[in-house]
């Protein structure tokens, strides 16, 4: 299925802003569920400056120096973008064994889930989180399962709430107040997963919902940690990420992936 779409950000200052530099990750991943047709970033007012590269995590980012005293400024991306069908996400034999905690050994240097263990500047690593999780992954239950269920019990445990959080609110005021949006649930899996010892992402992007979408959406990724490893897309439901089942998963389109507060993929739907 075919998708245009239009992402647009506004900013509003008080005072002129002289001189404005800007990174810009707009542009839909590819990968194998989704094809990034045409993608244009324009900017107003117009850039002096404007360079193009590929973050470490595969993001394409736009850099954009803006100079001249502004008070607005606007980001438009229209993009045209492929979703095919989904795999069978809910196939438990797909991802086969327990969860990585269940296992002794440390992962392997050179295995790239790795660095989506570690603590970030926004996510902790810590018992609380792996407390509040561990019933989730109990021993011999596959990861998708697991992951299934933290995220149902986050979903009944906390309340959205567009008021009760910023951009920079940090994951263990989200827990103790109980409340926040879909980037507060998705840093707070994240940090439930990695407590445990499991690699996860955070991912943001587009669900297909009644039009007007007024915000992209976020949601994480979890993935065993194995070489030939692979991240399990976990769609976002409405405003918050609910617990997936075969008949509410929604066409979501990846916007950008990374390690602590970006990431990728998506099933029809981390």
């Amino acid at each position: 299925m075919l998708y245009n779409i239009t992402h647009t950000t506004v900013y509003r200052y008080d005072e002129p802003v002289p001189l404005a530099h800007h990174l810009l990750r707009l542009r839909p991943r590819a990968h194998p569920r989704q094809r990034c047709e045409t993608c244009d970033i324009m900017v107003d007012p117009r850039p002096t400056i404007r360079a193009d590269h590929d973050d470490h995590f595969g993001n394409h980012t736009t850099f954009v120096t803006v100079e001249g005293g502004h008070r607005e400024l606007t980001v438009t991306a229209r993009s045209r973008v492929e979703l095919l069908p989904p795999e069978d996400y809910l196939t438990a034999s797909l991802w086969g064994r327990p969860p990585a905690c269940r296992f002794p050994e440390p992962l392997a240097p050179w295995t790239k889930s790795s660095e989506f263990t570690f603590d970030s500047p926004l996510i902790k690593t810590v018992p609380m989180y792996a407390d509040y999780a561990g019933s989730c992954f109990p021993a011999g239950r596959p990861l998708i399962e697991g992951a299934m269920d933290l995220t149902g019990r986050i979903y009944r445990d906390f309340q959205f709430d567009p008021e009760a959080t910023t951009i920079s609110t940090p994951v263990d005021e989200v827990f103790k107040n109980r409340r926040g949006v879909c980037q507060d649930f998705a840093h707070l899996e994240i940090a439930c997963l990695r407590s445990l010892g499991i690699p996860a992402r955070y991912v943001s992007g587009y669900i297909e919902t009644t039009p007007p979408l007024r915000a992209s959406r976020a949601w994480p990724e979890p993935t065993p940690r194995t070489p030939g490893f692979r991240f399990i897309a976990k769609a976002p439901d409405g405003s918050i990420s609910t617990p997936p089942t075969t008949s509410s998963l929604q066409p979501v389109i990846s916007l950008s992936p990374g390690g602590a507060t970006t990431a990728m993929s998506a099933p029809s739907a981390a």
